[in-house]
This record gives structure tokens, sequence and C-alpha cells, in this order.
């Protein structure tokens, strides 16, 4: 989700990225700049070490970090999503189009953060916020959900989740590779370095 704020009188924008997960609906939430893939990446590592492990499938909205084009009802995965998937032997799996109930824990997930969260937060920069927002999860987390009628902390230990990989296997999708240009720039997060 797009969560909007002002700073100085200068709008700003960053995107919240909201995991939840099926059985213990424990959930997860870190604030980015950029929304592309692999910083989606990024965003499901850090879910997956808060959870404590892998889940068999991932089922992910439409986005372009993820998806590319359906053909023929076949998914074309972005090719840096692709191979995180398969390096951690996790099942990609996308939303159908225009069925918003087949990701309703997650929009729901997203729209309780934003009027349970979000609507009286102040933070000093972004590390702040991700520091106060995984404060958030912990709390909500050892709530009783109004669903499961259950912790979701307590339910997440009968979720069968795969351990997590170990080294390369984990470890190269961290780093993010970037392009130096002709004069000896390098572009990040908009700025020329």
């Amino acid at each position: 989700g797009e969560f909007k704020y002002e700073q100085d009188g200068t709008p700003h924008k960053l995107y919240g990225f909201t995991a939840i997960l099926s059985y213990s609906r424990m959930r997860f939430v870190t604030f980015v700049k950029r929304c592309d893939a692999a910083t989606m990446i990024r965003c499901l590592m850090e879910a997956f070490e808060y959870f404590g492990g892998l889940p068999t499938a991932a089922l992910t909205d439409r986005m372009k970090s993820v998806l590319l084009e359906m053909e023929n009802k076949v998914p074309r995965w972005h090719p840096l999503f692709a191979d995180f998937m398969a390096s951690i032997g996790v099942a990609p799996r996308v939303c159908k189009a225009y069925t918003p109930q087949t990701k309703g824990k997650v929009e729901r997930s997203v729209g309780f953060f934003k009027h349970s969260y979000w609507a009286g937060v102040s933070f000093t920069d972004l590390d702040d916020l991700n520091r106060q927002a995984h404060a958030w999860c912990e709390r909500a987390n050892l709530r009783v959900h109004r669903t499961a009628h259950e912790r979701p902390r307590e339910r997440r230990e009968q979720e069968a989740l795969a351990p997590l990989p170990e080294a390369f296997a984990w470890e190269r999708f961290a780093t993010e590779e970037r392009k130096v240009t002709w004069d000896g720039y390098l572009s990040y997060d908009g700025v020329l370095y």
C-alpha cells in the first residue's frame, strides 16, 4: 500500500509491504522507498525471517515486480522474483485479476494497519518508522485474532514452515546490482553518486 505524509510542508510517499501467514494470521509490515523487484525480494526475506521460516507457497498481488504478464492463464514471472522463489523452494502464486476476495487477508491487513497505526504515527526517519512498525506487529500478533480466536504468535507454533535457507541461496538476494554509467556514476534512490 501507499502511505503519504508531509515533512516540512513537502508531501512524501512510502510503500508499506505487508505479509500475513495464512493459518496463524501472523502479520508483518515494513516500509520502503521503492517498489521494484529487488526491494520486494528484500521485503519478503525480512518477512520470512520475522516469521521464522518459509511457507510452502506465497500468494502475491499482480504487481510488475512479481508478474510481468499472463499468457493463456500461465504467469510469466519477473525473472529476479522467479529466481528468488525457486532458490528458496517457495511456490509463487498470483491472485486472480479483479477478484479481491483471493487476497482478503492482506487487503484487510493493509486497511487495519492504515487505520490502527498510520493515522497517529510520527517518526524521524525510515529506520525509526520500521522499528515502530515492527513493535506494533509484535503487539498485534499477541492479541486474540477475531477470526481464529487465538493469538497469532501462539498459532504460529502450529504452522509448519520450512527452515530458512543458509549461505548463498539466501545471501545473494540481500544485495542489489547497480550499473555504472559511462562517466562513473551510479544511481541509488534517484540520486547519482
